[in-house]
C-alpha cells in the first residue's frame, strides 16, 4: 500500500504493468502471477519519475534482498517484473525522443 501511494500510476500504466509481469511468471516454478509482480513491473516504469530519498531506497533495496532468501517468495519474477518495466520505460522514452527529433523542423 505504502509503494502505491508513492507510485502515483494511471490505469494505463497499470493494465501495461500487468501485461509485462505475466512474462515475468515464467521465473516462477509455479506459473502464478501475484500483485506484487505488477507493483515491481509499475516501478520499474515509473522509477525515472519517482522521487524517492535515502530512506525509501534503503528500504527498497532491503526488503528485496530479504525476499531472496524466503522460500515462498518468487524473487526472480519480482525482479523479471521490475526489469521488463524499467525496459519498456526506456524504450517507450526513446521512441518518444525519435518522435520528437523526426518532428522538428530544419
Amino acid at each position: 500500500l505504502y509503494v502505491l501511494c508513492i507510485i502515483r500510476f494511471s490505469l494505463s500504466e497499470l493494465f501495461t504493468a500487468y501485461l509485462l509481469s505475466i512474462p515475468a511468471t515464467w521465473m516462477s516454478p509455479d506459473g502464478c502471477i501475484g500483485f506484487s509482480s505488477v507493483l515491481y513491473a509499475l516501478m520499474g516504469i515509473r522509477i525515472r519519475i519517482i522521487k524517492m530519498g535515502k530512506l525509501e531506497w534503503t528500504l527498497f533495496i532491503i526488503s528485496n534482498a530479504a525476499t531472496a532468501f524466503i522460500p515462498n517468495i518468487a524473487f526472480g519474477v519480482h525482479l523479471a517484473s521490475f526489469s521488463l518495466g524499467w525496459i519498456y520505460a526506456r524504450l517507450k522514452g526513446l521512441f518518444h525522443e525519435y518522435g520528437r527529433a523526426c518532428n522538428r523542423k530544419q
